[in-house]
C-alpha cells in the first residue's frame, strides 16, 4: 500500500567480504536488479512481460517508531 511502512526480512546467500578498519559499507535499496533478473515494471503485470512501467519509490525509515537496520555477522579475525 503506498505510504505504508512495511517490514521485510531478506535472507541472503552465504558470502563474505573483508572490510578493512576505517572503510564503510553502502546499502543500495532498489526495486530491480536488471539485467541480472527480469525487470520489475511495478505495474502488477507479469514479471518480464509487462508493457506499462510505473516509477517505484522506496523510503528508508529511521525514526524511533520505524527504525531501519541491517544486521551483519562479524567473524573475529583468526589469531
Amino acid at each position: 500500500m503506498p505510504g505504508a511502512v512495511e517490514c521485510y526480512a531478506i535472507g541472503m546467500s552465504a558470502t563474505s567480504y573483508l572490510v578493512p578498519a576505517g572503510d564503510r559499507l553502502r546499502i543500495d535499496v532498489a526495486s530491480t536488479c536488471f539485467d541480472r533478473y527480469d525487470r520489475n515494471t511495478d505495474s502488477g503485470e507479469p514479471t518480464g512481460r509487462g508493457t506499462r512501467i510505473v516509477v517505484a519509490e522506496q523510503a528508508v525509515h529511521h525514526a524511533a517508531a520505524t527504525p531501519s537496520h541491517v544486521v551483519l555477522p562479524v567473524i573475529p579475525a583468526a589469531s
